[in-house]
């Protein structure tokens, strides 16, 4: 199982930056990041919308599934299958 903690926002200077830890089988705990101007700072449901197709990306290469600490909404959720239909089209299979 994939597992992404809740996100962390912190302010370093005029930008924010965005953390998530992100736990997968037999891989050593890594800290997940992105920055971007202050002016940008998005909502913690913009953020775990923005995190969940990096997540399946990451389940689908360790035949995993994905657990998120924090809601997704609904209509991503609808669209999980043809995210991963994308994700193999760019990419194959293993």
């Amino acid at each position: 199982m994939v597992h992404l903690s809740p996100a962390s926002q912190f302010t370093i200077g005029s930008q924010i930056r965005v953390e998530v830890a992100v736990e997968a089988p037999g891989e050593t705990p890594r800290t997940l990041w992105f920055q971007m101007d202050g002016s940008l700072a998005p909502s913690p449901e913009a953020v775990a919308d923005a995190l969940f197709p990096i997540g399946l990306m990451i389940a689908m290469v360790t035949d995993g599934t994905l657990e998120m600490a924090s809601p997704v909404s609904a209509r991503l959720l609808d669209q999980a299958d043809k995210i991963q239909d994308i994700l193999l089209s760019w990419h194959g299979s293993k």
